[in-house]
């Protein structure tokens, strides 16, 4: 246990640079980060240089060509810009939807509308953990950010839209103003009831609450996609690739793909997305580094007062900061 006190900043460093490593290796979205602006807002980071931090997780023979001392290199096989709808990847996908429209004409007398339904109804109860896992993560904090109340909306509105036989449109339904609030998550929203307006007897998200800022609605864009990514896979993993169920399952991930595509388009007309996927990136290092502390004490590794004061005096604090840049 000394030792291990000793070491405690050297383990939590470890961690987060183990966790910075593993997000910008696998994801789109998280790959655009800017350095700098994650050794400013991280402390544990602040005696690593930029340098020694781009050694660490893409070491020497690794790095691209032309890559900034700022930014992160792509990764092996990533697009020039994943924001940017005309670029390889999404030519790739789009390429991929107009062969599958076709296919999806050629097979819709094949498909049972009722395994349809109930595949979408699967892939979205999918959609719905992984939003949660992002909660958990600290990427959504659903005690300040209304962001999760929204995504969350899109879920159970999207539910009573497969349930009539409609096709997968969360995004449309995302950015619908006039779509009421469920009563699940009109409850879960009462400390917000600033946002809302009722009409009618129903309540909704205020008209200008989404499109007066743009930090939220890309935080907003950037979770979207990121649940669809971790759903598609899940789902992917889950569903049937031949047999019963096929072409019903290849139905539901056409139609997630589609969505995507439409956040994509967004993000890409974002200038400073850079910046915003940085911060985001520290929410997620920060909170990730509050359950490896928790971890620690759970394990005997230290004393509740010593996980206390570090967590008050340097996670909250760091944390509150990032808050009001997103702002």
């Amino acid at each position: 246990r000394k030792r291990i006190v000793q070491g405690f900043e050297r383990l939590l460093i470890d961690h987060q640079v183990q966790t910075l490593k593993d997000l910008v290796a696998k994801d789109d979205i998280l790959c655009k980060v800017n350095l700098e602006v994650i050794v400013k807002h991280v402390e544990l980071l602040k005696n690593v240089s930029v340098t020694e931090l781009h050694e660490c997780i893409w070491p020497t023979g690794g790095v691209e060509s032309g890559a900034t001392s700022s930014a992160l290199p792509r990764r092996a096989g990533a697009s020039s810009d994943v924001f940017r709808p005309v670029d390889t990847e999404t030519k790739g996908l789009l390429e991929s939807l107009f062969e599958n429209e076709k296919d999806n004409k050629d097979d819709e007398a094949e498909l049972d509308q009722e395994m349809l339904k109930e595949q979408r109804k699967l892939y979205l109860e999918v959609l719905r953990v992984a939003y949660e896992k992002q909660c958990a993560s600290g990427e959504l904090d659903v005690r300040k950010d209304f962001i999760a109340f929204v995504l969350l909306q899109s879920v159970v509105y999207s539910e009573d839209l497969v349930a009539q036989g409609n096709p997968l449109h969360d995004w449309k339904v995302l950015n619908d103003r006039s779509v009421p609030l469920s009563s699940r998550v009109r409850n879960a929203a009462k400390g917000y009831q600033s946002k809302c307006t009722k009409k009618g007897g129903e309540t909704f998200f205020e008209d200008s609450m989404e499109s007066t800022d743009e930090r939220v609605r890309v935080h907003q864009a950037i979770a979207f996609v990121r649940a669809h990514t971790e759903a598609d896979r899940v789902y992917r993993e889950a569903s049937s690739t031949s047999g019963e169920g096929a072409l019903e399952s290849k139905r539901v991930l056409h139609e997630s793909a589609a969505t995507v595509l439409q956040a994509k388009k967004f993000l890409s007309s974002i200038e400073d997305i850079e910046l915003i996927a940085s911060l985001l990136m520290c929410k997620i290092l920060l909170h990730a580094t509050s359950e490896h502390i928790l971890y620690l004490t759970e394990e005997g590794f230290l004393k509740q007062q010593e996980a206390e004061e570090y967590m008050h005096h340097h996670i909250i604090k760091q944390l509150k900061k990032v808050d009001e840049r997103f702002k």
